[in-house]
């Protein structure tokens, strides 16, 4: 019964919230709750096929890539921390890690794209991964904000028209209170 209503109430909830684009809700048997993601943002035709090692936290993650391993930190999000050498471990970190860690693992083969930028300041590699759900590509990077895992991370430029459609999903998040906006 509690399932039914929850699903009822998301009906409810994306009948009143209307944004420039469609979402799409897949189930992840692992997950607590719907996945939403955006069909609209296409993969560039040039990647990079990587495999997911482990997850690192919300944001960052180890793949396996060209016979290398490459720490990945994803381009314009930010999930709250959970192993800055500084900061203690912030409110929903451990979820959003969790999220990618589950998300992730059953997604292991991804690809990457990359942006201006290739690395940062730390050597880690720059991208945004897309993920293969019931044949299409969607990306990560904006899942975790649809779903309210992270926030869109403007400090640092990136693609004009990713940094306009990771702020509408955080708008969205917040919008429906979702992850770290409850």
């Amino acid at each position: 019964m509690h399932k039914k209503v929850w699903i009822f109430l998301w009906l409810i909830l994306f009948a009143v919230v209307s944004f420039s684009f469609t979402f799409v809700e897949t189930y992840d048997t692992t997950l607590a709750s719907p996945i939403m993601v955006d069909p609209m943002l296409k993969m560039p035709f040039e990647y990079q096929k990587a495999l997911v090692i482990r997850a690192v936290d919300g944001d960052t993650v180890v793949v396996f890539t060209q016979n290398a391993t490459e720490t990945v930190r994803l381009i314009g999000v930010d999930t709250p921390e959970t192993h800055h050498p500084k900061k203690p471990v912030e409110y929903f970190g451990p979820e959003a890690a969790e999220f990618t860690k589950i998300f992730l693992r059953l997604h292991s083969v991804v690809f990457l794209t990359f942006d201006k930028n290739k690395r940062d300041v730390f050597g880690r590699l720059l991208a945004y991964i897309w993920v293969e759900i019931n044949d299409e590509l969607y990306n990560f990077n904006e899942i975790l904000i649809l779903n309210g895992y992270g926030r869109a991370y403007t400090k640092y430029k990136f693609r004009h028209d990713y940094m306009e459609i990771f702020t509408k999903a955080e708008d969205y998040a917040k919008s429906l209170a979702l992850g770290m906006w409850k």
